[in-house]
């Protein structure tokens, strides 16, 4: 059984009104991905505020582009006392 016969079979089982599901094959090699690797003089905080405050903002605001994710940074954290 192909997988389009096994969601034929299962159209009885669909909401009123829901429209025939659709397959198809995707290949994450045929989604560009860019990998940017950085390093500067700065400390880690301040290499953070620049990569936030002048690439992720500004590249987040490119049509078309899905996510940003910046790993390797160390996270900022806020304790206070009481």
């Amino acid at each position: 059984m192909t997988s389009g016969d096994k969601l034929d079979a299962t159209a009885d089982n669909a909401p009123a009104g829901a429209k025939k599901p659709v397959i198809f094959k995707f290949d994450n090699s045929n989604i560009p991905s860019p990998s940017f690797s950085v390093q500067a003089k700065e400390s880690a905080a301040g290499l953070d505020k620049i990569l936030e405050d002048r690439v992720i903002n500004r590249l987040q605001r490119i049509d078309g582009v899905g996510s940003i994710n910046a790993v390797g940074a160390p996270k900022r954290s806020h304790t206070g006392l009481l």
